[in-house]
């Protein structure tokens, strides 16, 4: 493949990056060298299932903490990452940060 297809595809491949929790430890090692394509990051984060029974009611304080605990580990790794980055760019901007958090459970259930 030509040089300049290979760039094209390149920057479109990392210009909006979609992470999953289990994608953050490895986003370090495979964008280092492309960062600077980088320039929109989603990162969805996944929370346990739920049963019906449980779904009109708030989150007890264990499933608070679980889900806390999710959502503030893979936030802290991905911010770790983004923050040995150095610099942003000379426009003195960085990539958007788009945060996002579900449960697979949330497909199964209506909430008023």
């Amino acid at each position: 493949m030509a040089t300049e297809w290979q760039m094209h595809f390149r920057r479109e491949t990392f210009r909006r990056l979609v992470l999953s929790c289990s994608c953050v430890g490895d986003f370090r090692q495979r964008v280092q060298s492309r960062k600077h394509l980088v320039k929109h990051i989603w990162l969805r984060v996944e929370l346990p299932e739920y049963r019906c029974s449980t779904c009109g009611n708030s989150e007890t304080a264990r499933q608070f903490r679980k889900n806390d605990q999710i959502f503030t580990n893979v936030l802290w790794h991905l911010m770790e990452t983004l923050g040995a980055w150095g610099e942003a760019e000379p426009c003195g901007q960085g990539p958007i940060l788009e945060l996002s958090v579900h449960s697979p459970s949330d497909l199964k259930h209506h909430f008023d």
